[in-house]
């Protein structure tokens, strides 16, 4: 399968790679459909965070699931799915809590593990043709839709983007939407709670729509409710 690497300081490549498969019974492999960069993948391109030469890269995807293990029985073949970006068994001590990013069991002698990234443990990137998903039943989010479709450039902020900025906004109590000079999850968190028909406060100006995606033209074009006041996180 090809896939996107580390290959050097400042340096990705696509490269040849074997093929993603089924390794332990509650796996299951995806076919990407789309795979979202995210602003940490920038802290492996300059060379900060260790990750070995050759690290296929990424983990924010969303798919169709082409394999299905033996154990998994919560979904099937064929199946939209986004995958989070943390990996979590769903069954520790620390999962039960609700600390899925803490999980005990997907990298033993630590907690917690994410797709693609240095000392997050031994799973491969999701900027990849295939991507092998450990512990499925818990991990995979069945989503409507066909790949390709409407929905596509949607659904793929549920990996990480959406709930970055919907989570920042629940950690801060924020009711109301104001945006000062967001990146992607500052916008997301704003839209997690703006009203409906409602858009919200800018600072500088909002930017043009049509250096945006559909979706965001059309939710930055929406008028600003006169009461919004409380500014959201800009991530």
């Amino acid at each position: 399968m090809k896939a996107v690497v580390d290959a050097d300081t400042r340096r990705v490549e696509v490269r040849q790679v074997p093929d993603a498969q089924i390794e332990d019974p509650g796996d299951v492999v995806i076919r990407v459909t789309s795979s979202a960069i995210c602003g940490t993948d920038l802290h492996l391109d300059d060379g900060r965070a260790g990750a070995e030469r050759g690290l296929v890269l990424g983990h924010e995807p969303l798919g169709t699931i082409e394999e299905v293990g033996p154990a998994v029985t919560l979904l099937k073949r064929g199946e939209r799915v986004a995958v989070p970006t943390h990996l979590f068994c769903g069954l520790c001590c620390n999962c039960i809590r609700g600390y899925t990013a803490a999980c005990l069991r997907v990298r033993p002698g630590s907690f917690g593990a994410a797709y693609g990234y240095a000392g997050m443990g031994p799973y491969r990137g999701a900027q990849a043709q295939l991507l092998r998903v450990p512990y499925a039943d818990a991990n995979c989010v069945s989503v409507p839709g066909e790949p390709g479709d409407q929905l596509e450039d949607d659904l793929v902020l549920l990996a990480d983007a959406f709930v970055t900025g919907w989570h920042a906004t629940e950690l801060a109590e924020v009711t109301r939407p104001a945006a000062w000079r967001s990146s992607a999850p500052g916008l997301l968190a704003a839209d997690s709670v703006t009203p409906p028909g409602c858009g919200t406060w800018w600072w500088p100006a909002a930017p043009d729509p049509a250096a945006s995606s559909p979706t965001m033209a059309a939710w930055r074009t929406r008028p600003a409710c006169t009461s919004a006041s409380t500014a959201a996180p800009t991530g």
